[in-house]
């Protein structure tokens, strides 16, 4: 990885992990299924980046198929489906 990636990976990462410690504090204080859903897809944001750095950093091997993209892609939908729901639910 470059520097400049490597900066802004670290970046995203921080945030994320601020975002998923917000919204577990916030999981404690709620329980409407709107706001569940939003928590469930800041967390999966939080798992794909954790991913994304492991199989950057040669931890954790990603399946062959679609070059290697398939978990990600999985954080992806899965992110998004949980991040559009709360629209839906509310």
């Amino acid at each position: 990885m470059f520097d400049g990636q490597l900066l802004f990976f670290a970046l995203k990462v921080l945030l994320t992990t601020v975002a998923s410690f917000c919204a577990i504090l916030l999981l404690n204080k709620t329980r409407d299924s709107s706001c569940l859903c939003f928590i469930a897809g800041i967390i999966i944001d939080y798992a794909g980046q954790i991913y994304t750095l492991l199989v950057k950093l040669k931890v954790f091997f990603s399946p062959a198929t679609l070059d290697g993209k398939t978990g990600k892609l999985l954080f992806i939908i899965l992110e998004s489906f949980f991040s559009f729901a709360p629209i839906c639910l509310f």
